[in-house]
This record gives structure tokens, sequence and C-alpha cells, in this order.
């Protein structure tokens, strides 16, 4: 990109400033900036692509299935 004038160049420059220090800084609201980081919910079903196992998730437990296209059968793995 080629800019034309020097007053478009400075004018892009502190648009790319503001925007790299309001960026990093993560400007949140007050309140959310107070609440504790919450852990994401990885419980359900899960699906490997291209091993043919599926791994199911709870509360407290961890189990694999082995799928084909025709079948799946409880794994190896098996925790909780």
């Amino acid at each position: 990109m080629r800019i034309r004038s020097r007053r478009a160049f400075t004018a892009l420059a502190a648009l790319t400033a503001v925007a790299a220090v309001t960026g990093s800084t993560g400007l949140a609201a007050p309140d959310r900036a107070a609440a504790a980081p919450r852990t994401p919910d990885v419980r359900g079903v899960w699906q490997t692509d291209g091993y043919g196992t599926a791994v199911v998730v709870g509360d407290r437990t961890l189990r694999t299935y082995d799928t084909t296209a025709v079948s799946c059968l409880p794994g190896a793995l098996r925790a909780g």
C-alpha cells in the first residue's frame, strides 16, 4: 500500500498506535476485570480426526471408544 501524503501517513500511524495500545491492554468493563477466570467446560463427546477414537468426558470421568464406519467399541482408556 502506497501512502500519497504525509498527513495520511501521520493519521495511519496514529490509528495504528491507538489500536495497538487498546488491543494490548485489553480494555474490559470493570465488572469483567474483577471476575475470576473461568475454566472452560470440556464435558461432552469429543471425536478425533483420523484416529477412529471418541472420548467421553464427564464431571470426573473419561472413557474412550474405538470407532469405525460400522461399529463403536469400548476403548482401552477408562478413568474416574
